[in-house]
């Protein structure tokens, strides 16, 4: 999400969170004020090698409920991020992995303490937002019982092989869809009525 008034009109829908992408890199880079919502949906703030005083004071300004690395972050960073709270457990931690044909399950082992959520999310280009989607087929072997989350060029066509996919091993661990580029009208303009229907028909499916 870019813009202040996008983020209040999706809020109406009652996501289970919201990303805001503090990245100068990216065309979805938001600078806005902290936007005023419900305090049921958390916020997320995605950052990319970013230094971590600047991570923890974007946290506190935004009051961030949790941050979604998408960079190089290893294992020891993010636990620096745990441990800048008196709660550890107060703010989440989501590590994004790029996949592309196949998925090196042993170096992720590492960051199954430290993370709250891992994210898988299709290698491009870009750092996220690339529009395309990899493999699910790579997931349904999952070997953790961490729940993760599922990103990369997923749109509105997708729900029924989303469905499939819950079904499988590995997709009961899927603990949320990440859905970006696909329902844009515009880089970070979300297009309120289509994930309108896409959040009603996800409801609709059996877990």
């Amino acid at each position: 999400m870019k813009y202040t008034e996008n983020i209040a009109a999706l809020a109406e829908l009652q996501p289970d969170y919201i990303g805001m992408i503090f990245f100068e890199g990216s065309s979805r880079n938001f600078d806005g004020s902290p936007p005023d919502t419900d305090p049921s949906i958390e916020k997320i703030g995605v950052f990319v090698n970013e230094d971590l005083d600047v991570v923890l004071r974007k946290v506190g300004l935004y009051d961030l409920a949790g941050v979604q690395f998408h960079g190089d972050e290893d294992p020891s960073y993010c636990k620096l991020f745990k441990d800048a709270f008196s709660d550890s457990s107060s703010k989440k931690v989501i590590k994004a992995f790029s996949v592309g044909d196949d998925i090196d399950w042993s170096s992720l082992e590492k960051y199954l303490e430290v993370c709250d959520y891992l994210l898988f999310d299709a290698k491009g280009m870009k750092r996220g937002g690339n529009g395309i989607q990899f493999d699910w087929e790579l997931l349904k072997g999952y070997p953790f019982d961490k729940p993760f989350l599922i990103s990369g060029g997923i749109g509105p066509e997708d729900i029924l092989s989303l469905k499939d996919f819950f079904q499988t091993p590995g997709g009961k661990f899927c603990h949320a869809v990440d859905v970006n580029s696909g329902f844009e009208d515009s880089p970070g303009l979300k297009n309120i009525d289509a994930v309108k229907q896409f959040i009603n028909e996800l409801k609709m499916i059996e877990r």
